[in-house]
């Protein structure tokens, strides 16, 4: 009984840690540039000798840009409850930690 109760507590920890980083990971590639909203279609570089100056950037960047392929606000949603089903499976792990303890009878 409580190896199961182990067994699902871990499983969920192992579930929710997953989802936190398939939602990392469609952040981090969400098409992000500098200045999108930028009239001249322009970005601010570094050349080799530390000096800024302005470069064109690709029509496939700013095309990109304007069809974001990541809802954000979803997949902060979905890291929210990643979170809540990781500390559900905590509370799991302690319940089975308490339940030992008491059939073992024994008192730290």
């Amino acid at each position: 009984m409580i190896n199961k109760i182990m067994g699902n507590a871990l499983y969920g920890m192992n579930s929710a840690v997953n989802k936190v980083n398939e939602a990392a990971a469609n952040i981090v590639n969400q098409p992000n540039i500098e200045n999108k909203n930028n009239p001249t279609n322009e970005t601010n570089v570094n050349n080799n000798n530390g000096v800024k100056t302005t470069q064109p950037l690709s029509s496939s960047v700013i095309e990109n840009a304007s069809k974001p392929s990541v809802d954000m606000a979803s997949q902060m949603v979905n890291m929210m409850m990643a979170e809540n089903a990781y500390k559900a499976s905590t509370k799991l792990v302690k319940i089975s930690d308490e339940m030992t303890k008491s059939l073992l009878d024994i008192e730290l």
